[in-house]
């Protein structure tokens, strides 16, 4: 695989493709690994599951762009992406549990890859907290989405994939999708705490009205240990939220 050595690698779980189908319009700047055994898994969950019928379909549209487990694909955002077909990589000697569960085949793929590409880093995307656990014992490193964009992602593309998030929460918003609004809401408040990214809590409080005591509680909370005045201003000015308290640490 011809990755781009200044990024990390990505591989995906299946409970993160499921819950954000269009995973691969949203990241930017990583490798982006495809373990064959996650074709496997959507294509049984595809019937019932429309996250899964959507990544599939566009999966299927690049694999006709090239041929993705020999040569990969650039992607627009400048991530390369790959399908691994190579079955051995979901073995690994050291990991002796049950390797007839699918958790535990990502977990080997991750371990692989991170042995044969040891100056990059290699984290495996996933939700599932039992396998964060598992991997942990294989020095396998598990995150969210959230985590790997707050951890991994350069600010400036950050940024970006922030920007798709808000239009992704305003379009669910408009058509009433509660489930997907909310996750896109809770996936923007994640990034923005992980990173103190108090221009993106703002905005997410002009796109919604939902949960903003918290917001600004955050925005307070960042901008105390970080010792950031000028914010605290705004945030008087914004909203009436400890705006006492605000006046007596900035005078």
């Amino acid at each position: 695989m011809n990755f781009n050595k200044d990024y990390p690698i990505a591989i995906l779980d299946t409970n993160i493709v499921m819950d954000v189908p269009n995973i691969l319009d949203i990241l930017k700047s990583c490798n982006i690994v495809i373990p064959f055994m996650l074709i496997e898994e959507l294509d049984n969950h595809k019937k019932e599951n429309k996250g899964a019928r959507d990544f599939v379909n566009n999966f299927l549209a690049l694999s006709e762009k090239a041929n993705l487990s020999k040569d990969g694909y650039k992607l627009e955002n400048d991530c390369m992406l790959y399908l691994d077909i190579d079955k051995n990589n979901s073995y690994h000697k050291d990991i002796n549990i049950d390797s007839k569960k699918q958790d535990v085949k990502f977990i080997a793929e991750a371990k692989n890859l991170k042995e044969k590409y040891n100056d990059m880093a290699v984290v495996l995307l996933s939700s599932d907290k039992i396998m964060k656990i598992t991997a942990s014992n294989f020095e396998v490193e598990v995150k969210t989405l959230e985590e790997f964009i707050s951890k991994y992602i350069k600010e400036n593309d950050r940024n970006a994939i922030l920007d798709i998030l808000y239009n992704l929460f305003e379009e669910y918003s408009k058509n009433r999708d509660n489930v997907n609004s909310k996750l896109m809401y809770k996936m923007i408040y994640d990034i923005s705490v992980n990173s103190n990214n108090i221009d993106g809590l703002f905005k997410l409080t002009e796109k919604s009205r939902y949960n903003s005591e918290e917001i600004y509680k955050k925005i307070y909370d960042i901008c105390v240990n970080t010792n950031n005045v000028d914010e605290l201003f705004k945030l008087a000015e914004k909203s009436r939220y400890n705006s006492e308290e605000i006046y007596k640490i900035i005078f």
